[in-house]
């Protein structure tokens, strides 16, 4: 396990240390999945704030609707966020690191298309139609 590795490369770092969350508690090694998890749904909403400005359409549609029924786009989009921050809490609490670990490679994936799309689309390269 990963946590081992790190326990006998740094003495200090063992497998008592633990981080409060709710009525466990939440290992170092599964935190960094989280920690990654939650860099990655910041990244999301500024690329998809800045989709909305520039006008593009939310491409998935289960966010589409919580836009087009929130009382404005962004409160709509961090409700969506709020239920995928529960959904991966429930990963760490679970031990489903490899899940999560996935889902971060598909955020990862998904913000930098979103940044290259959004680079391409700037007025300044004139690729723009």
């Amino acid at each position: 396990m990963r946590s081992s590795t790190i326990t006998r490369a740094n003495p200090v770092l063992n497998s008592s240390v633990y981080l409060l969350a709710c009525d466990g508690g939440i290992r170092l090694d599964r935190l960094n999945n989280f920690v990654q998890f939650l860099y990655l749904q910041v990244l999301d909403i500024l690329t998809t704030v800045a989709f909305l400005l520039n006008g593009v359409r939310e491409a998935n549609p289960v966010v589409r609707f919580a836009l087009e029924a929130a009382p404005s786009p962004f409160l709509g989009l961090l409700v969506v966020k709020l239920v995928a921050v529960a959904l991966a809490i429930y990963c760490v609490r679970r031990a489903r690191l490899r899940l999560l670990a996935r889902v971060n490679w598909f955020f990862a994936a998904l913000v930098a298309w979103n940044l290259f799309v959004l680079i391409l689309s700037s007025p300044g390269l004139g690729i723009r139609s």
